[in-house]
């Protein structure tokens, strides 16, 4: 089997396992949240790769979680996924603390989930070790 056969295969694996991580993520909430107008569409806000928010502008981040709870109803908002890389630095205790208050807010608003991104984990050679991410 060549490589590309190998890497495309391990792409599926990663976008499955993506996918049930938000599913699971979003049954995992602790409160309930607001329900959803089921008269018209919803909306799912997908926040990507915030790890550079987080080292440079922290207080963007928590703009855009406020924005998202202060504007749920009006957008009819069902669902927040955050799809990896919250963090720059897996070690960086300040950034996760940031990343933790900005996702918080969403808490009892509306459901959310996050998925882990290759920047918050740690690679040691041969395995990788996701403890910040708990």
């Amino acid at each position: 089997m060549n490589q590309g056969c190998r890497s495309s295969s391990a792409r599926v694996g990663y976008v499955r396992l993506g996918m049930l991580l938000m599913i699971f993520g979003g049954l995992a909430c602790t409160r309930p949240a607001g329900r959803t107008d089921g008269q018209r569409p919803f909306v799912i806000v997908m926040l990507p790769d915030t790890q550079n928010y987080l080292q440079k502008w922290p207080e963007s981040f928590m703009a855009q979680t406020d924005w998202i709870g202060r504007n749920r109803e009006r957008e009819n908002i069902a669902f927040v996924t955050h799809i990896g890389d919250v963090v720059n630095d897996p070690n960086g205790s300040k950034e996760w603390e940031a990343a933790d208050k900005a996702m918080s807010q969403l808490d009892g608003v509306v459901p959310w989930g996050v998925c882990l991104g290759n920047h918050d984990y740690h690679d040691h050679g041969e395995s990788r070790v996701a403890t910040g991410f708990l």
